[in-house]
């Protein structure tokens, strides 16, 4: 209706025969050479950054439970080191899960090709596994690092 009324008005005001196709438009740039795909391009890295963040904040927490010393004042409280450490990596496991999870979900919703391609369960299994074997890499810089500074987003 509103293209129809475009259209009269539009005749009446050039005095000749007008008629309006909405259907396409061109875009007014030059063509793009091969296929603009951002999470293509930069996915992998993006997707690296993710858990690599998620690592790094873990792991400045380690620390710095560290470096107050608060781990010998549990030690001395009746804990374990292996209670410290399972209590540690199960955090971190169920953070991963959640980061998984909702990167998966970002990555369908905005319709990524690189989501789409396969089945969301290869995509969660292997980003999980990604995450859970960061744990031990946080837990060996815990013992390298000696303060937190050393630690830095």
């Amino acid at each position: 209706m509103v293209r129809h009324m475009n259209q009269v008005l539009l005749s009446e005001i050039a005095e000749r025969a007008v008629n309006l196709d909405l259907s396409r438009a061109v875009m007014p740039h030059p063509p793009l050479e091969g296929v603009n795909d951002a999470y293509g391009d930069y996915g992998l890295l993006l997707t690296f950054a993710v858990y690599m963040a998620n690592m790094v904040l873990f792991l400045s927490k380690v620390v710095n439970e560290k470096v107050a010393k608060l781990r010998q004042a549990l030690r001395l409280a009746g804990q374990r080191q292996s209670q410290h450490f399972l209590s540690w990596g199960l955090l971190f496991f169920l953070t991963n899960l959640a980061t998984t999870t909702l990167l998966i979900l970002f990555g369908l919703a905005f319709g990524f090709k690189f989501f789409r391609e396969t089945s969301a369960a290869v995509y969660i299994l292997t980003f999980f596994i990604f995450g859970c074997a960061l744990v031990p890499w946080v837990f060996l810089f815990d013992t390298i690092t000696r303060s937190t500074e050393a630690v830095s987003l």
